[in-house]
């Protein structure tokens, strides 16, 4: 069930690696906090051991980069009215997965949104994505 933070908003976690596919869910996030005046939170979890590219794309992968590149996307919702705050978890994670499930239970968030890579086949099958 959903439920509304202190002022009666419904709260939003949006974990975002920097990549272009991960950015796919902005327009989604866009009409549904629009729609339910929903408090947003954009993510990004520093990881212990992170690639230096992922999808093609520079990862992220110090703490500044990741707040300014947060920023930017709050910046760009904001100017469509909808609340933003940012949050990068400085310490470096081995687990991403598990730190987006803590940060949504620490957070209390009704919904975290997010896109799976699409890597597919046996592996996802047997293990799951970071999304589900």
């Amino acid at each position: 069930m959903l439920q509304h933070d202190n002022q009666g908003n419904l709260r939003f976690l949006v974990p975002l690696d920097g990549s272009h596919l991960a950015e796919s869910v902005l327009p989604v996030v866009q009409q549904v906090a629009g729609r339910f005046h929903a408090q947003v939170t954009l993510l990004h979890i520093v990881e212990e051991h992170p690639p230096t590219v992922i999808h093609g794309e520079p990862h992220l992968t110090g703490v500044a980069q990741a707040q300014a590149y947060l920023e930017e996307i709050a910046t760009r919702l904001r100017s469509t009215g909808i609340l933003v705050e940012i949050h990068v978890h400085q310490e470096k994670e081995d687990n991403v997965a598990r730190s987006i499930v803590q940060h949504s239970q620490e957070m209390n968030v009704d919904l975290v949104i997010m896109c799976t890579h699409g890597h597919g086949g046996l592996r996802d099958l047997l293990f799951g994505s970071k999304a589900q």
